[in-house]
């Protein structure tokens, strides 16, 4: 793990996105609809800090973003 130095002056970008779980009638809105979009827009964004909410899609995201350390805690059992 590797960290830089960022002066006062560099703002830090904190992206938080509720990225929604799959649902029994999504349709077209099904994950596989929405996570090239999702995908793009957060790359666009280029966030310091990604923080997910309802991310049952973890292995896409985490493949998508390899240069992330990631940390996580549910609320469920």
């Amino acid at each position: 793990m590797s960290f830089t130095h960022r002066s006062q002056e560099e703002p830090l970008k904190i992206l938080t996105c509720n990225v929604r779980g799959f649902g029994l009638h999504d349709d077209g809105n099904a994950w596989p609809f929405r996570k090239e979009l999702c995908i793009e827009v957060i790359q666009e964004e280029g966030p310091d800090i990604i923080s997910f909410q309802e991310l049952q899609q973890y292995d896409d995201m985490a493949d998508a973003f390899p240069d992330f350390e990631t940390f996580a805690t549910t609320d469920e059992p």
